[in-house]
This record gives structure tokens, sequence and C-alpha cells, in this order.
């Protein structure tokens, strides 16, 4: 995901909380890639976490689930062809039903919803996706 994809997908979420701009192109693009990659952290530590650890599968409760090992979210680059799959997670994570797919077991929370009931915003949600997703892009080996 680029850097400037990013920033176009916080514009809403940003306009609210940004200083006045004093620098123009650049600088705004690294702030907001900083800021998604902030917001990305939190929202994997609070949300993902608990079953993938650092990204490995190996959260505290990961032996609880039936689907172990679970997938390391730090090889999805990797296993598609050193592209980061954005739009497939994008659109997996934005699910409102559990597809009858193995790759996304019943047994992991449909996040979508979840996103979009924390402040009612569907907006808001899409954009707590986007965030995660720049941070698991973030920490692809």
């Amino acid at each position: 995901m680029s850097r400037t994809l990013i920033a176009a997908a916080l514009t809403l979420t940003l306009t609210a909380f940004a200083p006045p701009a004093s620098t123009a192109g650049q600088a705004t693009d690294e702030s907001a890639v900083t800021l998604a990659l902030s917001a990305g952290r939190q929202i994997f530590r609070q949300f993902c976490a608990p079953c993938h650890g650092l990204g490995k599968g190996d959260g505290p409760i990961a032996s609880m689930v039936t689907a172990s090992p679970l997938l390391d979210l730090t090889q999805l680059k990797r296993r598609s062809q050193g592209e980061f799959p954005v739009e497939a997670l994008a659109a997996m994570l934005a699910q409102t039903a559990h597809p009858k797919t193995p790759a996304h077991g019943s047994q992991m929370p449909l996040w979508g919803p979840t996103f979009q009931a924390i402040d009612g915003s569907p907006t808001l949600g899409r954009a707590r996706i986007t965030n995660l997703l720049a941070y698991i892009e973030s920490i692809q080996h």
C-alpha cells in the first residue's frame, strides 16, 4: 500500500484532528503514514495480538483456537508472490458474515461490524481496517 494511498484514505479521519498545515505535500503524507501506522498498531494489539501475537500466530490464546497453528501474518507478502494482498485482506476484514472458505475460519471474529460499532461510523470502520492493514504491511518479512 503506497504512502499516498494511506494518506488519502485517512484524509477524512485526520481532517477533524489535524493542526493547520505549515508545510505541504511530503510532510503531510509522512504525518498521515505515521498516524496510520500508530493507529494500526493499537488496533492490532487490541484485536489481533491475543491470537496472532506479534504476527506469528503465537498469541496468548492461540492454543485455544481450533485452527492452530494460526497464520503467520508477517509472511503474507511472501505468500502472495511478493505483493501484499491489501484488497483481499480489506475485503475479508470488512465481511459481515463468515464465508465458506478455509482461509477464514469461523473462530476468527468478524471485525468489520466490530470496527463500525465502536462509534457507529462505516467510514471510521473502513479507516480502522486501512490503518490495521498499513501496520500489518509494515511487519512483513
